[in-house]
C-alpha cells in the first residue's frame, strides 16, 4: 500500500545487494592474476637454473676437453724428441756392426792355415741404448687414450721394433757372460756374426719407421722448435 513505511524498508537493502553481486566477479579474479604472476616467476628461475646448470657443464666439459687435448700434444712432442734421439743412436752403430759382421764373416770363412795368420776379430757389441721413458710416461698419465687411434698405434709399433733390436742386445750379452773364460773364442765369434747379423737387419728397418713416424709426427705437430 502507498505510504506503508514496511515496504519502503523491505525495498530499500535491493541496491546494496546489487552493488556486491556486481563487484564480486571483480574481486574473484584478483586471485588467479596472482596465480599466474607466481608461476611466471618460478618458470623463469627454472629456466634460469637449468641453464646455469647446462653452462657450468658445459664449460667443465670444455676444460676438460682441453686438458685432454693438452696431454696428448704435450707426449706427442715428447714421442718425437725420444724417436729422435733413438734414431741418432742406431745411426751411430750401424756401420759399426756392418763392419764387425764383415770381418768375422772373413774370418769364418777362411781355411785352417790362412786364418793362423789372420788377426783375430774380436768385436765389441757397440750397442744401441735406446729409451722408452716417453711411452712409460704416456702410459702413466693415459695420454694415449686422447691420441688419435692409427698415430698412437704407429708410436707403439716403433718401441715395439726398438724392443726387437734390444732383445739382440740382450741375448749376446748373456751369450757373454755364460763364454767368459772360455779358452775357445769360437763359440762366441759365431754367436757374434748371428748378432751383427740380425743387427744389420733389424737396424735398418728401425731407422725406416722413426722415419715414417717422424714424419707423421712434423705432420701432426709442425716443425720442431
Amino acid at each position: 500500500m502507498p505510504g506503508n513505511p514496511m515496504s519502503d524498508d523491505a525495498r530499500a537493502p535491493a541496491t546494496p545487494a546489487r552493488t556486491s553481486e556486481v563487484a564480486a566477479p571483480a574481486l574473484a579474479g584478483q586471485p588467479s592474476l596472482l596465480r599466474r604472476g607466481s608461476i611466471g616467476k618460478i618458470v623463469l628461475e627454472v629456466a634460469l637454473i637449468t641453464l646455469g646448470v647446462f653452462l657450468a657443464l658445459w664449460v667443465d666439459e670444455w676444460r676438460e676437453g682441453a686438458q685432454h687435448r693438452q696431454l696428448a700434444q704435450d707426449a706427442l712432442q715428447r714421442f718425437r724428441r725420444e724417436f729422435q734421439m733413438n734414431r741418432e743412436a742406431v745411426v751411430a752403430v750401424r756401420d759399426k756392426h756392418v763392419a764387425s759382421l764383415e770381418r768375422i764373416r772373413a774370418y769364418l770363412a777362411a781355411d785352417p792355415s790362412t786364418r793362423a795368420g789372420m788377426k783375430y776379430p774380436f768385436s765389441a757389441t757397440n750397442p744401441a741404448f735406446l729409451e722408452y721413458t716417453a711411452w712409460d710416461l704416456a702410459l702413466a698419465t693415459q695420454a694415449l687414450d686422447y691420441i688419435e687411434p692409427d698415430l698412437g698405434q704407429s708410436v707403439a709399433h716403433v718401441y715395439a721394433a726398438q724392443r726387437q733390436l734390444d732383445a739382440l742386445t740382450q741375448d749376446i750379452t748373456l751369450v757373454m757372460y755364460s763364454k767368459g773364460g772360455d779358452p775357445d773364442p769360437l763359440p762366441f765369434t759365431r754367436a757374434l756374426a748371428i748378432y751383427f747379423g740380425d743387427c744389420t737387419l733389424a737396424e735398418p728397418r728401425l731407422i725406416k719407421t722413426y722415419d715414417d713416424v717422424l714424419a707423421r709426427l712434423d705432420a701432426r705437430l709442425g716443425p720442431a722448435k
